[in-house]
C-alpha cells in the first residue's frame, strides 16, 4: 500500500528529484555567467519551445501507458505498439519543428526587436524538442518495463550532460546563450541511441496504421488539456515580456528556481502516485477513502513545511549564490513558492475526478483557470511587473486546486479531515505574510535565527493541532498488505 508508494517514489521519482536538484544547484553558476536580461531571453525561448512541444507530443506517452498492459495488446503485440508510437513521434516532431522554425524565420526581425530574442536561439530551442520528446518516450517505456537502473542512467544523461556542457561552453569559450542552447541540443540528442538500446525489446522497425490511428485518437485530447495548463503556467513569461522588460522576466525565472524546490518534491510523488492509488482502491475497497483523506492532510503538511523553508530563506539563498542584481527576486520567490505548494495539492484534489472517470472536468477547469490567469496577469503585470505575475500565478493555482476539490467531492466524495485542512490553509496564509515581511526588512545575521525560529514554530503548530500524527503515519506505512 503506502510502502509501495514510498518505494516507487524513491525509485522513479526520487532519482529524478536528485538529478533535478543537482541541476538546481548549478543555477548559481549560470547566475554569474548570465545577466537578468539573458535569463529573460532564455526563459522566453524555452516557453515558446515548450508550447510547440505540446503539439509535437500528440499525447502519445499517455496512449502508450494506457494500452501497454491492455488486453487488446498481448505481450507479442507490445513491440508494434511501442514502435509505432516512436515512429509517429519521430516523423511528426521533425515535420512540425521544421515548419515552426520556418515561421520563426519569417518573424525573426519582430522577435529580435520586440523581445531581444535572436532567431538562432529560438531555432535551437525548437530543435531541442525533438530529442527531448524521443528520450521522454523512451523513459516512459522503461518505466513500463520496471527497470529503475536504466531509468536512472538515461535520466542522469539527459539532465546533466547538457548542463555541464553549457557551463563549459559559456565559461571557457564565452559563447553566452548561444552556447547554452547548443549544449542543450547536443547534450540530449547524443543519448537517443541509448534510449533505443534500453527499449530494444519493444522499439523495433515495426509500424501499424491501425495502431497509429488508435493511439493518436486517444492521445491528441491531452494536447488541449496540456495547452490550458501551459497557458496558466507559462504564458505569464510571455506577458511579462510583452508588457514589462526582459529583466522582469529574468527576475521571475530566478524566483521560480527557488520555488522549484517544492516542484521537485511534487514531481517525485506524482510519478509514483497514480498506479499506487489504483492498487490501494482495489486492495482496500472499504477503507481507501479514509486512507486517501489522511494522505491528503499529510501531503499538504509536507509541502507546506518544505515550502515554508524555501520561502523563508529565499533571501539568504539569493545573497549566498547570486550577484546583487538578482536579490530583488526574494519576495517574488515567496509568492511563487506558495503557488507551488498549492499546485502540489492537485495530485489529490483532482483524485475524485480521475477515479470517477469524469476527466472532462479536468480540461474545463483548466481552461477556466487559464482565462482567470490571463486576466490577473493583464491587470497586475503593468502595475507590479514580475511580482504581479507571481501573485497572479499563486491565486491561479488556488482556483485550480479548489475547483478540482469542489468537483471531486461532488462526483466521488472523500471524508476529508476538514478541521486539519482549514488549519493548514491558515498556516499557509500566515507563512506567506511572515515570509514576505522577513524578506523585505534589512538583513543581518540575527535574521537567520529569527527565520529558524519561525520554521520551528510551524513544526510546533503541526504537532499542537495533531496535523502530524505519528501513530496514523505508522499505521498507514506498516499496515499489512
Amino acid at each position: 500500500m503506502f510502502k509501495q508508494l514510498l518505494k516507487d517514489s524513491a525509485i522513479y521519482g526520487f532519482s529524478d528529484f536528485i538529478l533535478k536538484l543537482a541541476a538546481f544547484f548549478t543555477f548559481p553558476i549560470f547566475a554569474h555567467l548570465l545577466t537578468l536580461n539573458d535569463f529573460g531571453v532564455m526563459t522566453l525561448a524555452t516557453v515558446i519551445a515548450g508550447f510547440v512541444g505540446m503539439f509535437i507530443s500528440l499525447g502519445l506517452n499517455n496512449a502508450i501507458q494506457r494500452f501497454y498492459f491492455d488486453s487488446s495488446f498481448p505481450k507479442s503485440k507490445r513491440p508494434v505498439l511501442v514502435s509505432t508510437g516512436y515512429i509517429v513521434l519521430a516523423v511528426w516532431s521533425i515535420l512540425l519543428t521544421l515548419l515552426c522554425i520556418f515561421i520563426a524565420y519569417l518573424f525573426r526581425d519582430y522577435t529580435l526587436h520586440k523581445y531581444q530574442l535572436p532567431f538562432s536561439y529560438l531555432a535551437l530551442a525548437l530543435l531541442t524538442n525533438i530529442p527531448v520528446l524521443l528520450l521522454t518516450y523512451s523513459n516512459d517505456t522503461i518505466r513500463l518495463h520496471f527497470k529503475p537502473v536504466n531509468f536512472l542512467i538515461l535520466s542522469f544523461c539527459r539532465n546533466m550532460t547538457g548542463v555541464i556542457l553549457a557551463i563549459f561552453l559559456m565559461k571557457y569559450y564565452n559563447m553566452g546563450l548561444y552556447g547554452y542552447f547548443i549544449a542543450n541540443l547536443i547534450g540530449v540528442a547524443v543519448f537517443i541511441p541509448l534510449g533505443i538500446y534500453f527499449t530494444r525489446n519493444d522499439c523495433k522497425l515495426l509500424f501499424d496504421f491501425k495502431v497509429a490511428r488508435k493511439i493518436i485518437q486517444f492521445g491528441y485530447p491531452f494536447v488541449f488539456a496540456g495547452l490550458a495548463y501551459w497557458l496558466f503556467s507559462s504564458m505569464d513569461r510571455w506577458m511579462l515580456g510583452q508588457w514589462s522588460t526582459m529583466e522582469q522576466v529574468g527576475l521571475y525565472s530566478i524566483a521560480f528556481k527557488i520555488g522549484s524546490i517544492v516542484l521537485f518534491v511534487n514531481s517525485a510523488f506524482a510519478q509514483a502516485w497514480s498506479p499506487v492509488a489504483i492498487k490501494i482502491m482495489n486492495q482496500y475497497p472499504d477503507t481507501y477513502k479514509t486512507l486517501f483523506s489522511k494522505l491528503f492532510t499529510f501531503w499538504f503538511a509536507f509541502l507546506l513545511l518544505i515550502g515554508t523553508i524555501a520561502a523563508t530563506f529565499s533571501s539568504e539563498f539569493l545573497r549566498l549564490f547570486t550577484p546583487q542584481s538578482y536579490w530583488a527576486a526574494s519576495n517574488i520567490s515567496v509568492w511563487v513558492t506558495i503557488g507551488m505548494i498549492i499546485n502540489g495539492t492537485t495530485q489529490l484534489t483532482a483524485l475524485g475526478i480521475s477515479i470517477s472517470k469524469r476527466t472532462k472536468f479536468l480540461t474545463s477547469i483548466s481552461w477556466i483557470t487559464a482565462i482567470i490567469n490571463f486576466l490577473l496577469n493583464y491587470f497586475l503585470i503593468p502595475r507590479l511587473g514580475a511580482l504581479g505575475s507571481a501573485i497572479a500565478t499563486t491565486f491561479t493555482y488556488l482556483i485550480l486546486s479548489g475547483g478540482y476539490l469542489f468537483i471531486s467531492q461532488k462526483v466521488h466524495t472523500l471524508p476529508l479531515q476538514k478541521n486539519k485542512l482549514v488549519i493548514l490553509f491558515s498556516i499557509l496564509i500566515l507563512t506567506t505574510a511572515v515570509s514576505l515581511y522577513l524578506n523585505s526588512i534589512s538583513w543581518n545575521m540575527s535574521m537567520l535565527f529569527i527565520k529558524c525560529f519561525w520554521v520551528a514554530i510551524i513544526i510546533f503548530l503541526f504537532f499542537l493541532f495533531k496535523i502530524i500524527d505519528p501513530t496514523s503515519i505508522k499505521e498507514m506505512i506498516f499496515k499489512k498488505e
